[in-house]
């Protein structure tokens, strides 16, 4: 009863004309607000992952010099919750800085594959690839948008296949990033139990 009830509402709500230009303009508003947050994701990615390394590097360095220079000497007495924390944040940025570096790396490679192949000459690649974010917004039209969608299906494709296999790599990374760190861990640090 209520379904019928519902559809009757829906099928006078699309017979308005006035009703058809407001759904157009949420359609439109919507694939804008899902365009822009592609291309913030397309053009931040790299960047993202280049800074996340380094910040997470220095973090692991530190938490490495902790665990050396505090936890495992042999005259020290240290808090167990102290060495608990201490090692998950090492696992932790571990973790995270592998994930970073494999997801740059992947990113790196993918995109070199694009520019390479899709393109006739590097120099033209390169050039494409760094031009299509601004291509996209010279060319969105609200009142067109699919047709502004249409216009770079090609790039968007594989745009957003580096972005998918960036972020595939990326949680590839902090998962393996525990595996290695049980495998490469000396004598003292296995005894902390970090892995």
């Amino acid at each position: 009863m209520k379904i019928i009830f519902l559809s009757d509402i829906f099928n006078q709500f699309s017979e308005n004309s006035e009703a058809q230009v407001i759904l157009m303009y949420a359609e439109n508003i919507f694939l804008f607000i899902i365009f822009s947050y592609a291309l913030f994701a397309i053009i931040t990615t790299p960047i993202m992952l280049f800074y996340s390394a380094i910040d997470n590097f220095f973090k692991w360095k530190k938490n490495n010099s902790l665990i050396t220079n505090e936890i495992c000497c042999e005259d020290t007495k240290n808090h167990p919750i102290y060495v608990s924390k201490v090692c998950n944040l090492y696992k932790k940025s571990l973790s995270r800085f592998v994930g970073n570096v494999l997801g740059l790396f992947t990113w790196n490679v993918c995109s070199l594959i694009y520019i390479l192949f899709a393109f006739p000459d590097f120099k033209t690649g390169v050039v494409n690839y760094f031009i299509f974010p601004f291509e996209v917004i010279e060319s969105y039209t609200f009142s067109n948008m699919t047709g502004s969608l249409y216009q770079n299906s090609a790039s968007w494709f594989y745009m957003l296949a580096i972005l998918g296999a960036t972020f595939v790599s990326y949680q590839l990374g902090k998962m393996i990033a525990p595996i290695l760190f049980r495998k490469k861990l000396p004598d003292t640090y296995k005894k902390l139990s970090l892995a």
